[in-house]
């Protein structure tokens, strides 16, 4: 039934009641309320608590306090947002995605099992065919009736002229601060700190900087279709939003490139390497995985703690890198930086790569070529041992073979290599050739467990 057959359907008391509720929430949105004052005067019209939320069911506002309503309602408004069990359960979930699926108010039964002791009504807030939210009416004081499917469709209806000013105010607050971080990665000057200033940021207070950035870009930015209503980076930025202002109050949050940056604010005390940044970074993970399932993982680098504002140039540039290096290793779902990669961080940072594998392969390129032509597994033998720190035991028990075997195997490399392995310089450049091998060219290595192969 749609709202004019429901409305010809009213009783002309309940008409009345629907069109002044309605009246006076237009007046409260005429006189520059925000959507919280539209929520509480709903509340107050229909005598029953009233919630809005946004396409992903995390609490904007409602009315009144988190007091009133059952348990659900109490712990949705407490932990920002309808937990995620709820909308995962095959029956009480249903409502839920009906509301979305059909684009109309729904009436919830009460389940009990997750603190939804009273029923409750839920519409959709429209723009056309784009879902910017919902709306909630608790069944409390006053039983819902027909005449409430009404009033709550036309509360949508000024709620969404209210969302859609507060995303546009969003969006251009988002768009400065991009630009702005464009030209601090890029800058240094005073004008850079004057900028900041007016966009709240205080250049000369401790931040930490972390970039997040899903691990398969071309599947959450660019795979269209997934996302019904709201684009996945929109999606992204506003889960980074909300998990930050939770955990780092007073942080900043930007769309940047193929990522988004976060300013944590810190306090001066936070030694360098910071624990909040990386406990802040595992949050960021653990709440994508939660609110946005279907869309993989996504990995945070903390660039590093930038006190000046020549620090955030290179903090930036360090954390893209570490994502970059994670990338090609790969590996997912991370909480890094690029101290962590070690070795891995140089190779990745050379001008010119191919001289790299030009040594790698002038280093072990014959025994790539032997292991192919005669199927054997010299190559993995000698990773092994260097592994192992050429401990002749630790080596044998590893790769599965007789301690005769291993001789055999590290007498043909060589052989083969022409090398000497009790030179420690020798050593030292067979062990950049593996690693250099395992970074840029992994297919070397084959796929064939060393204690398959051939020993000759």
């Amino acid at each position: 039934m749609h709202v004019e057959d429901r409305v010809s359907s009213l009783a002309p008391d309940a008409f009345q009641q629907a069109f002044r509720i309605q009246n006076e929430l237009l007046q409260v949105m005429l006189r520059g309320g925000a959507i919280a004052a539209v929520a509480e005067r709903l509340a107050e019209l229909v005598a029953n608590p009233v919630s809005v939320s946004d396409p992903m069911f995390h609490f904007i506002a409602g009315a009144p306090d988190a007091e009133h309503g059952d348990r659900h309602r109490r712990e949705t408004m407490l932990r920002g947002g309808t937990a995620r069990e709820v909308l995962d359960d095959p029956v009480a979930g249903a409502p839920f995605r009906r509301v979305a699926a059909e684009g109309r108010p729904v009436l919830f039964p009460p389940f009990p099992e997750h603190g939804m002791d009273e029923r409750r009504l839920m519409a959709p807030i429209l723009a056309g065919n784009e879902l910017l939210g919902y709306v909630t009416i608790a069944e409390e004081t006053v039983p819902i009736q027909e005449f409430h499917t009404v009033v709550i469709q036309q509360a949508a209806l000024v709620l969404a002229v209210q969302l859609l000013q507060q995303r546009a105010v969003l969006e251009g607050e988002l768009r400065l601060r991009s630009d702005f971080l464009r030209d601090l990665f890029n800058s240094t000057g005073t004008a850079t700190s004057m900028r900041a200033s007016m966009l709240g940021i205080d250049l000369f207070r401790p931040w930490d900087l972390l970039v997040i950035q899903p691990d398969d870009l071309q599947h959450w930015f660019f795979d269209g279709g997934h996302q019904t209503f709201l684009s996945a980076r929109e999606a992204l930025i506003e889960v980074a939003r909300r998990a930050t202002k939770r955990s780092a109050h007073g942080s900043v949050v930007v769309q940047h490139d193929d990522g988004i940056v976060v300013l944590r604010r810190t306090a001066s005390h936070e030694s360098a390497v910071s624990s909040g940044a990386r406990h802040l970074a595992d949050t960021l993970r653990d709440e994508a995985r939660r609110n946005l399932p279907s869309f993989g993982t996504l990995s945070v680098a903390i660039g590093g703690r930038c006190t000046q504002p020549a620090d955030f140039g290179t903090a930036y540039t360090r954390a893209v890198r570490a994502l970059d290096v994670n990338r090609s290793l790969g590996r997912a779902n991370q909480t890094l930086s690029l101290d962590d990669f070690g070795f891995y961080a140089l190779l990745h940072n050379q001008n010119n790569p191919e001289e790299l594998l030009q040594f790698a392969d002038r280093t072990l390129g014959v025994l790539v070529a032997y292991d192919t032509r005669r199927k054997t597994s010299l190559l993995h033998t000698l990773d092994a041992y260097m592994d192992e720190n050429g401990a002749f035991r630790r080596t044998a028990a590893r790769l599965d073979v007789h301690l005769n075997t291993l001789r055999g195997r590290l007498e043909r490399i060589r052989e083969v290599c022409q090398v000497d392995l009790s030179n420690a310089k020798v050593r030292l450049g067979l062990q950049v050739a593996l690693e250099i091998y395992r970074y840029a060219r992994p297919e070397v290595f084959g796929p064939i467990s060393p204690s398959t192969r051939n020993d000759n």
